[in-house]
């Protein structure tokens, strides 16, 4: 059985629903079903309360703990955690120097004119690639990050 993102259950059911319909017929449905609705973006802070539990960090698409970020001098939460942050810091570092290296081969002849572009395209998709730290927490929805903060503190699931 396919597991359905939270957000899609709505459309797969009404698509599974009309499936014998035409496009043109349930497209305008379907528009309304997944438009922006203006002025309800959602907040990329989890509050409990009055407290901050969690963020959205935008490096590792996730939601997370507060505790995996960290205050900057105005006590505002950046938008990447802190593990996610050193993680783009290390793969730009190992791009440039990645690049670098190219260049010194294709000078040297080692790599061809001609195979400079799938070098640079893997040297591309190895700094694109997303690391994951084994002891943080992440959570696909802002919901499973609540459930995660009333089991650490022992409290009743109100989500």
């Amino acid at each position: 059985m396919t597991t359905i993102k939270k957000d899609f259950i709505e459309l797969v059911s009404f698509l599974e629903e009309n499936k014998e319909k035409k496009v043109k017929t349930i497209l305008p449905t379907i528009i309304n079903m997944v438009e922006a609705k203006r002025g309800r973006t959602p907040s990329p802070e989890c509050w409990v309360d009055d407290t901050l539990i969690g963020k959205y960090c935008t490096y590792h698409d996730k939601w997370e703990p507060i505790s995996q970020f960290r205050q900057d001098n105005e006590g505002k939460y950046p938008s990447v955690c802190l593990f996610g942050s050193r993680a783009r810091a290390k793969a730009a570092a190992a791009k440039k120097a990645s690049e670098a290296a190219l260049l010194e081969k294709v000078v040297s002849g080692e790599v061809s004119v001609e195979d400079l572009p799938a070098e640079k395209a893997a040297i591309d998709e190895q700094a694109a690639t997303v690391v994951f730290d084994d002891k943080a927490q992440y959570f696909d929805i802002k919901d499973d990050l609540r459930e995660y903060f009333y089991s650490e503190h022992g409290l009743r699931d109100s989500v």
